[in-house]
This record gives structure tokens, sequence and C-alpha cells, in this order.
């Protein structure tokens, strides 16, 4: 009936959130999504990292990014100095985390534009850029590759502005971070402190919380300046 947007199924055909949007009724209470994407299994309240992928990375509401477990599953810190350095200068134990999640964000858009597997990066680690130094002949060092994949993010990102696309609308379902703690069950009580880590992932990553995605001076670090203008228009 979705297929063929016949009867019911129709209402059903884009989505949860146009969908609770037709229905109304305080239905959009159960309409769990982050821009209009559904959310996977893959529950923040376990892994808090998944919270921060869902609401910015540019394709929101993807589990194959990053999180807390994928992060420490790369090995970053052990392989690019320049992850190891990030992870180093965390306050905290939470920051250090969110730190982790960032390079692990990084490596996982180099990694797809590749044509590489996530579950290969998780259950080994790569080497990633002896394959691709092989392959291209570039001679690159760890860390330019690492920032190769913060460029990718950024310019992905730099789009999304361009088109318009702000926090405001692409922000988690408080369902899926425990805004009302679950009474029962594994997760029981457990809530996400997300505003505090988007608070730091905004920092390390040299974003705007105001457009969602990098300054001025962050495109300009990377090299792409060129794209500015475009962002911002």
């Amino acid at each position: 009936m979705m297929i063929n947007r016949e009867g019911f199924g129709d209402i059903l055909a884009d989505g949860v959130k146009r969908a609770a949007e037709k229905i109304g009724k305080g239905s959009e209470k159960y309409a769990v999504h982050a821009g209009g994407q559904e959310l996977p299994m893959h529950d923040p309240r376990l892994d808090p990292g998944f919270a921060i992928a869902y609401e910015c990375e540019p394709t929101p509401g993807r589990h194959t990014v990053s999180c807390y477990l994928y992060a420490s599953l790369f090995g970053l810190e052990k392989r690019f100095p320049a992850a190891a350095e990030m992870v180093k200068t965390g306050r905290n134990r939470a920051s250090k985390d969110v730190r982790r999640f960032t390079a692990g964000t990084y490596y996982m858009q180099l990694l797809n534009c590749g044509g590489m597997c996530l579950f290969g990066a998780i259950t080994s680690q790569l080497p990633v850029v002896e394959y691709m130094n092989a392959v291209t002949g570039w001679g690159l060092s760890a860390d330019e590759y690492l920032q190769t994949g913060e460029r990718i993010l950024n310019l992905r990102k730099a789009f999304n502005m361009r088109e318009g696309i702000v926090p405001d609308g692409i922000q988690i379902h408080g369902r899926a971070i425990g805004t009302t703690p679950l009474k029962e069950g594994p997760l029981k009580g457990k809530r996400v402190d997300l505003a505090a880590m988007l608070d730091e992932f905004y920092q390390i990553a040299g974003w705007s919380r105001k457009q969602g995605g990098p300054t001025a001076e962050k495109l300009q670090s990377l090299g792409l300046g060129d794209v500015m203008g475009s962002a911002s228009s």
C-alpha cells in the first residue's frame, strides 16, 4: 500500500515525520526521527555517540558513521598522531569520548570515499594509509589522510548550509535520547546529555551551532576557502 500510495499507505509513504504532520492528534511524540530520517535500532542511550551522528551527520539518522564503540575499535590513536593529540587534549572522559568520536567521523569519511567497509574497519585495523598510497602513489602521511576525511565532512556540511539545512530542522527526537526516561528495561532511567556533547563536538569540529556547519575560519584552515561564499549564500 505504501509503494502504490493506496489508502493509509499513502500517509506513511513519506516517512514518520510527514505522516505525523498529516495525522496530528499528538502523533508526533511517537514519530522517532532526525530531520525526517527514521532512526535505526542503534540506541543512543546505550552508546551516546550515535546521538551526535544522528543529528550532526550531513545525512542525519545514520548509524554507519561513528559512535563511541566504533571509534574505539578503529584504533585511531595508535595510527594517526593527530587523532591521539585530539583525544589527549580532552578535559575529562566525556570530552575525550566526543573527541575520539570526531576523529572516527573523519576516518569514516575517508573509508567511504575509498570504497572500504565499516565491518572491516571495526573488526580489524585496516592499513588504510598503506592501501591508499599503494593505489595512488601519493605518499601521504597518516595525518594528511585523516585531514582529507575532515575536508570531505566539511564539504558535505557546507553543501547543507548552502541549501538552508539548519540544526533546528534536524534535531533528534526526544524519545531516542531519553528526554522522558524509560521506567523499565535495560535502559531504565537512561538519558543522553546531548547539549553538552554537541557543545564539545561543534567546538572541536570548528562548526557554528547556529548555521550547523563549518565557519569561514574552519574552511580556510582546510584549504576550502573557495567554497565559503556558496556555503553562506
